[in-house]
């Protein structure tokens, strides 16, 4: 069979735009609305059910008399003068009733407009606190019944699903009464099959969703009627209903466009295609007239501002995980202050309001005739998209609990990821073209964001030597990426993670494990590999004394070919620091580091610098005494800044810590400053001290796992 959205793609396209029949002057548009779910017969139980068990409505039955013989009373001329009453002089005109079409069509509508008003609750959580103080920062129910200051807060409603979809089961045996009419006109009939093409794709969509959790329950997973509906026949009626889409018209439709340029720039990011991504986001940039002064007030009021700033907030994004891929941090942190200031702008003038409330759809205007509607990204999603655009454009590790960026963005997002606040993750409308497959969509999207900003948190956790608390962080990623059926795709990141956090504890068997997992998992010429695979080595101390091993010395020679043929800074720096490792020339070895900690200082990249650092004071003793001395402390700072200033002892990273401890205090020994020295000595006291915790730790870990799975492992 036609893959129906196929099929369906041009007309459902058309018929997202207003009522567009004869039918739209023979009913009045009330906002009446039905509040029960109701039984549905058509696409329920087997497949021997195909004619709806219906009360036949008579096209006369509501049809005023006028010369009738009532039997056993008196005639009377018509209209009926009766004893005592005067005949009028002039006649009132009657009304004409609606036609059964008609009423088919309005009472359809009414039950699918219904349906939406029960899309937010769906999407939202039970879990999640509604009544929050101040009450400003409850979330309002978009598309629910108002008072007089404006809408009521949201409130939750276990069945709100199981409503909206019985809701759209009424919809459609409706709509199908109505296309069983023998004398429908070409527009009534159309007027209906659109209809049904847009609810038929909603109710066909949430049982697609449903297919991923068959075994769902409870509020947020697909209504458990889903099982029983009869999509092969819904799927049937749907095409014979609409029949073959009409090609849509592109001449003005500059949203249109530059909706394909997203998808296209997108598309390049998502596969990949590094060479093609400057070009790409300088086309973006130009059909969006994006430029680095523009701002919300200096946008085109006529326009659509929403749909502006949406396109601007995407373009800034991509175009801050590109800058920072090549390493430049400056133009990094100047997008990210713009983005910030434009979401606040936004929200202060309400520009998201309503593409909020109704779900991020967006009108398209098209020439000679009616707009058509297309989805965009809806605001909360771009908030969570600029919030993970932050952590890994910057994997800055450095500074305080309280400033560090990969610390800080993650902890804002947990504070609240149980709470309906307002202009959060979970503020979010919906519009009446949308249906249950679509919260559905959009919450997975919610927690799919959440779960990988929890994988930037544990990583920046496990670089700050705060081992347990990065461990609990990746297990609790885990656990939300497994409750949403989207671990498969996380795996080999995750064995990374876990991989890299035991042989920071000196687990280095069941770190080779975890490496050869991922390995395994993964595309073996891909980025991740290539990072595997070098992880992997050190893990098995193969890094050191390569030049005494040729053989090993032409594989890390391959590796660094690899990472210098990358557009990515973090590879360039690691290809120009495994270059200094494996070159027996002393001059171009120092060449090597020296363009290696360049390029970590224009990225930003503090892991990779203060291991840099540390070779360079420990191997090349260049320069007079004073720039060694200058190496050492600045080594000692960054070691510091990884976790060490909010610690009473000062410790960060502890291994890196312990040797530029170790150096300046030779260093003041021999210089015959006696307090310094004394001075860095509780410093090596102290990372020794804390080097023995975490041998504990390492020791805790590892009798965990022989308790689970037997598995040996050396001691650390």
């Amino acid at each position: 069979m036609e893959s129906p959205f196929r099929a369906l793609s041009s007309a459902a396209s058309g018929s997202f735009r207003t009522a567009p029949s004869a039918l739209s002057s023979s009913v009045s548009r009330s906002s009446s609305t039905i509040n029960t779910a109701p039984t549905t017969v058509v696409y329920l139980g087997a497949e021997d059910v195909d004619t709806p068990k219906r009360r036949k409505l008579s096209p006369v039955s509501y049809e005023v008399p006028t010369n009738q013989t009532l039997q056993g009373q008196q005639q009377y001329p018509a209209p009926y003068p009766r004893p005592g009453l005067q005949r009028p002089t002039q006649l009132i005109p009657q009304p004409a009733m609606p036609s059964t079409a008609a009423l088919l069509y309005h009472a359809a509508r009414s039950a699918h407009q219904a349906s939406h008003h029960h899309l937010q609750q769906a999407f939202m959580p039970s879990t999640l606190e509604t009544n929050l103080n101040p009450v400003a920062l409850n979330i309002p129910a978009y598309s629910g019944p108002t008072s007089s200051q404006g809408p009521l807060p949201f409130a939750h409603d276990a069945h709100a699903a199981a409503k909206a979809l019985g809701l759209q089961l009424l919809a459609l045996d409706l709509l199908r009464a109505g296309l069983s009419i023998p004398d429908l006109s070409e527009s009534e009939r159309a007027t209906f099959a659109l209809e049904f093409g847009i609810v038929g794709l909603k109710v066909y969509a949430t049982c697609d969703a449903n297919m991923g959790n068959p075994n769902g329950k409870g509020k947020g997973k697909s209504p458990d009627q889903t099982g029983a509906i009869n999509t092969v026949k819904l799927m049937g009626d749907m095409q014979d209903f609409v029949g073959q889409a009409a090609e849509a018209k592109r001449n003005g439709l500059h949203k249109f466009v530059q909706s394909l340029i997203l998808a296209k720039t997108r598309f390049i990011f998502v596969h990949r295609k590094w060479e093609l991504a400057s070009r790409a986001l300088q086309t973006l940039s130009q059909s969006i007239e994006c430029t680095h002064s523009t701002s919300t007030a200096s946008l085109d009021q006529d326009k659509d501002k929403a749909w502006q700033v949406s396109m601007m907030m995407h373009h800034m994004i991509l175009q801050c995980l590109l800058d920072g891929r090549i390493g430049n941090d400056d133009s990094v942190k100047a997008l990210l202050k713009r983005m910030y200031n434009m979401m606040d702008q936004a929200e202060t003038d309400g520009t998201f309001y309503n593409l909020k409330a109704r779900g991020g759809i967006v009108s398209i205007d098209i020439p000679g005739d009616r707009p058509l509607l297309i989805q965009s990204t809806p605001p909360n999603i771009l908030y969570l998209l600029t919030y993970l655009a932050t952590t890994v454009s910057r994997r800055d590790f450095s500074g305080l609990d309280k400033t560090c960026k990969s610390l800080l963005y993650p902890s804002v997002l947990r504070q609240s990821e149980h709470r309906a606040r307002r202009d959060d993750m979970w503020d979010q409308g919906f519009s009446p073209m949308q249906g249950l497959g679509d919260t559905s969509h959009l919450r997975h999207q919610v927690l799919l964001m959440r779960a990988e900003i929890m994988l930037e948190y544990a990583t920046a956790l496990l670089f700050r030597s705060c081992f347990d608390d990065s461990y609990k962080a990746l297990h609790e990623a885990v656990h939300q990426l497994r409750s949403i059926n989207a671990f498969q795709p996380y795996s080999p990141h995750i064995c990374l993670l876990f991989g890299q956090h035991a042989n920071l504890l000196g687990i280095d068997g069941l770190a080779a494990r975890y490496y050869q997992a991922c390995q395994a998992l993964i595309n073996p010429d891909s980025e991740l590999s290539l990072i595997t695979e070098i992880c992997s080595m050190g893990s098995q101390n193969q890094l050191r004394d390569i030049t005494d091993h040729p053989q090993r010395q032409a594989h890390v020679n391959s590796l660094v070919e690899k990472c210098r043929s990358s557009t990515s800074a973090m590879f360039l720096a690691a290809g120009n620091f495994l270059a200094s490792l494996t070159d027996e020339n002393r001059v171009s070895s120092k060449k090597s580091l020296s363009t290696a900690y360049e390029i970590t200082m224009k990225a930003n990249n503090n892991v990779l610098r203060l291991l840099i650092f540390a070779f360079t004071t420990s191997t090349h003793h260049y320069g007079a005494r004073d720039r060694q001395f200058r190496q050492l402390e600045t080594g000692r700072e960054l070691a510091r800044l990884m976790g060490g200033k909010d610690k009473a002892d000062g410790v960060g990273s502890v291994i890196l810590g312990i040797w530029f401890a170790l150096r300046l205090k030779e260093y003041y020994r021999q210089e015959g400053l006696q307090d310094l020295a004394a001075v860095e000595k509780e410093s090596v006291s102290a990372h020794m001290k804390r080097l023995e915790e975490i041998k504990g730790e390492s020791r805790r870990l590892r009798e965990t796992l022989l308790a689970v799975c037997s598995m040996p492992e050396r001691a650390a």
